[in-house]
């Protein structure tokens, strides 16, 4: 039997009924999370100043922070990379981090399987290390960073923090 490489991708993919069937809050809640860090980690790569960079920064620790409390984790992990990852570019490996992260919680909510939450924790634990990398080449402080991106959903939300799509497309706090 010849088939198409299209056609074995319709036949082997996931449906969207199948994901949604087996999606809980819990599961939505993290690939929302786990999915924009990636997204974020893009844009750390492509960043066109400090204060991007700043910003991109923060918007990576807000995704990451949700995806913690999403799975309950409380990270006090010891960075233990080998000599070669250390070397590596920081911006490049905070990217990969980003995408093994996701990858991890992938394979928990499309695939259901069990969520191996020490490959998660030292996935986030890299992450962690190559973020405080770029932190210190850049003179900037974690707290730095978390303020920054409180300031900027301030003026986006408000101060009350109220999500809503309308202001999350208007964006007021991009405006000049």
């Amino acid at each position: 039997m010849t088939i198409t490489h299209s056609e074995m991708v319709m036949k082997l993919a996931k449906t969207g009924e199948a994901i949604y069937a087996s999606m809980s809050p819990q599961k939505l809640h993290v690939w929302h999370m786990a999915s924009c860090l990636m997204g974020e980690a893009g844009e750390v790569l492509s960043r066109d100043s400090s204060d991007n960079l700043k910003e991109e920064l923060g918007d990576l620790e807000f995704y990451l922070s949700g995806l913690n409390s999403g799975l309950l984790i409380m990270l006090k992990v010891k960075h233990n990379l080998t000599k070669e990852e250390q070397y590596f570019n920081p911006y490049i490996s905070l990217t990969i981090e980003a995408c093994n992260i996701f990858d991890v919680c992938k394979k928990w909510f499309i695939y259901e399987k069990e969520l191996d939450r020490n490959k998660l924790m030292l996935n986030i634990a890299r992450y962690e290390f190559y973020r405080d990398v770029i932190l210190l080449e850049n003179n900037l402080t974690l707290k730095e960073v978390l303020q920054a991106n409180m300031d900027k959903l301030a003026k986006r939300y408000g101060a009350d923090f109220t999500y809503s799509n309308k202001a999350a497309q208007e964006r007021v706090d991009k405006q000049a």
